[in-house]
């Protein structure tokens, strides 16, 4: 009997398999395909669903929020969760007096009153608000009122 070279057996079998989008094994794969992406979109919906969420209480209402909000929804602080420096946007406690990331001073004169307070959204003495909207009609975002240059787009700040 004559042995067939093993070339032979390779060729037979991807012709058997052909790859062709109207093939069974292209359907094959459709098919599986549709049934784990459903499976895990009906999976995604349901851990979701029984995901538990932690809030924590924004520093300055006491209000909880979500731990990944950008914004508290009761007094509309951008920074519900501390402090940040207005120049290089590091995380900053309120008491320091210089930031260690860039060295800005922490304490500013209030423009309405002219009292030291920290840098945040409003002053502490007089409850004015310490920030200005970028002028950039793209960008907008609230500004500490001594910034030279908007942290989001940087954009110069009319002074």
């Amino acid at each position: 009997m004559k042995e067939e070279p093993l070339w032979h057996f390779v060729e037979s079998a991807a012709r058997s398999w052909s790859r062709g989008p109207n093939s069974a094994r292209s359907a094959a794969r459709r098919t599986l395909r549709a049934s784990s992406s459903a499976a895990s979109a009906a999976q995604g919906s349901r851990r979701c669903s029984a995901m538990a969420t932690y809030k924590q209480p924004c520093i300055h209402c006491g209000t909880l929020v979500e731990r990944d909000a950008r914004f508290c929804p009761n007094c509309a602080s951008p920074s519900p969760f501390g402090y940040a420096c207005p120049t290089c946007l590091r995380q900053v406690h309120k008491g320091e007096r210089v930031c260690a990331g860039c060295g800005r001073p922490l304490y500013a004169s209030c423009p309405s009153c002219g009292k030291s307070t920290f840098v945040q959204d409003k002053c502490e003495a007089c409850g004015a608000s310490l920030m200005v909207r970028c002028q950039n009609k793209r960008c907008g975002a609230a500004q500490f009122f001594e910034n030279t240059k908007c942290t989001v787009c940087g954009k110069k700040l009319k002074g």
